[in-house]
C-alpha cells in the first residue's frame, strides 16, 4: 500500500471497536473497567491479557504483548501493517485509496478465488448426483438409513460420486476447467498406465469441508458398500485451499453455538458432526482424521476455552488421544472427557438414546485430570 492518510487510519480505529475485535479471537470477559482473557501470543492457564475499551488498547502482563487495534490485528493473523489496515478497513466499511497489487500477488488472489469456486461448483454437482439421479439413490437411502434427514444432508451439503471412472472430470471439462487444475485440487489422479485421469472418489457419499468462513476447501468421501476392502474414509490431499491440520469440520456451522453455549465438543468424525445437529446439538466439530494440532486447537479456542472430547471407545484410550487432550490443556483449556457407555460413538449413542441422554452424559464428563487417573488405574 502507498501512504494511508493518518485521518483515514484514525477513522477505521474509530470504527472498530478494539473490544469486539479481539472478541473475535479470544474469549472475553469483562472485569471492572476492562476486559480480560487468555492471552492469545504465549500460553497461560489464567488470564492476564487485558483490554481496555476507553483507551483502545490491549495489553498482556504475562508477555508484555500489546498495542492498538492494528497491531493486534497484525500480531494474530500474521499481517503486514497495509494488509491489517486493508482487513478492518473493510470490517469497517472504510474506503481505502487504490493500492497497487503487484502481479504476483493479483495472480495468487485470482487462483485462489477460481479454485474456491471450482470446489463451489464440485459440492453442488456431488448434491445433484445425490438427489436427482438413479446411480446417486442408493447413496441417499444409506444417509436416511443412518438418520438423516433431507434437511441436514442439505445443510452440509452432503453429496456423492457416481460410480465409473470420470463422471466429475467430464462434467468439469466441459466447465472449461483444466485437468491441471482439477488435479492441484485433489479431485482426480493420473492413470497408471497411458493417459487420461480418473475420479479420486468413486463410488463414495461425499461430505464437502468448508473452511470456518464457509468456503468449500476440500472433501471428504466414504464407501458404503462394507464389502469393498478399500480404506472407509478418503480426504482431499493437502492442496493450496486446504492443510488437514489447520481445519476443524463443522466449524463453520457450529461457531455461533459455541459462542453461545461457551463450550465446544469435539467428536471423531463427519458422520458424529452430523448425527449431533441431526439431534440438535449443534457446538460440535471434529478434527479430519489427524492427530489433533495446535493449530486446530488455537482456531477452536478463539470461539470457547471450554471443550469437551468424546472419542469412540476403541481410541479413547489411545497416544493420540491422549496427545490432543494434552495439546489443548496446555494452551490453556478447560478439556472435559465424555466417555459414552459400552464404548459407543455419538452417532450411535444419539440414535440409541436421543439428545437429553446425550446432554445428561456431556454433564457428567470428568476433568482431564481425573478422566487419566481413572484410566490409569483401569490399566494398573
Amino acid at each position: 500500500t502507498g501512504f494511508i492518510p493518518q485521518e483515514i487510519l484514525d477513522e477505521i480505529a474509530s470504527k472498530c471497536d478494539i473490544v469486539s475485535v479481539i472478541g473475535e479471537y479470544v474469549p472475553l470477559k469483562r472485569k471492572g473497567a476492562n476486559y480480560q482473557g487468555l492471552c492469545p501470543f504465549h500460553t497461560e492457564k489464567t488470564p492476564s491479557f487485558s483490554v481496555s475499551p476507553t483507551k483502545q488498547i490491549y495489553h498482556c502482563f504475562g508477555c508484555g504483548a500489546g498495542g492498538n487495534v492494528f497491531k493486534f490485528m497484525m500480531e494474530i493473523e500474521h499481517l503486514t501493517f497495509p494488509e491489517a489496515v486493508e482487513k478492518l478497513a473493510k470490517r469497517a466499511g472504510v474506503t481505502l485509496p487504490e493500492k497497487e497489487l503487484s502481479k504476483a500477488e493479483k495472480q495468487a488472489l485470482a487462483r485462489r478465488e477460481r479454485f474456491l469456486q471450482i470446489n463451489e461448483v464440485v459440492a453442488k454437482y456431488y448434491q445433484k448426483v445425490l438427489l436427482e439421479t438413479k446411480s446417486g439413490a442408493k447413496y441417499h437411502t444409506y444417509l436416511n438409513q443412518r438418520g438423516m434427514s433431507d434437511d441436514v444432508i442439505a445443510k452440509f451439503t452432503l453429496g456423492a460420486c457416481q460410480p465409473g471412472w470420470d463422471g466429475l472430470y467430464r462434467f468439469l471439462l466441459q466447465r472449461q476447467v483444466a485437468p491441471m487444475e482439477m488435479e492441484q485440487l485433489g479431485l482426480i489422479l493420473p492413470r497408471k498406465e497411458g493417459n487420461g485421469y480418473y475420479d479420486r472418489f468413486r463410488e463414495r457419499v461425499m461430505f464437502p469441508i468448508r473452511n470456518e468462513r464457509g468456503q468449500v476447501v476440500a472433501f471428504g468421501g466414504r464407501i458404503i458398500d462394507s464389502n469393498i476392502s478399500n480404506q472407509k474414509y478418503m480426504n482431499s490431499p493437502d492442496t493450496p485451499l486446504f492443510n488437514k491440520g489447520r481445519l476443524l469440520y463443522g466449524l463453520d456451522v457450529a461457531k455461533s453455538s459455541i459462542r453461545e453455549k461457551d463450550q465446544a465438543i469435539i467428536v471423531e468424525g463427519y458422520m458424529d458432526v452430523i448425527a449431533c445437529h441431526q439431534y440438535g446439538v449443534t457446538n460440535v466439530v471434529a478434527p479430519l482424521g489427524t492427530a489433533f494440532t495446535p493449530e486446530q486447537a488455537k482456531l477452536l479456542m478463539r470461539n470457547t476455552y471450554q471443550i469437551c472430547v468424546s472419542f469412540d471407545g476403541d481410541t479413547a484410550g489411545s497416544k493420540a488421544t491422549w496427545r490432543s487432550l494434552d495439546i489443548l490443556a496446555e494452551l490453556g483449556a478447560q478439556v472435559k472427557v465424555i466417555t459414552l457407555p459400552d464404548g459407543s460413538d455419538p452417532d450411535e449413542f444419539l440414535k440409541k438414546n436421543g439428545s437429553e441422554a446425550f446432554q445428561a452424559e456431556i454433564s457428567k464428563s470428568q476433568e482431564l485430570i481425573v478422566y487419566k487417573i481413572g484410566r490409569l488405574m483401569e490399566n494398573t
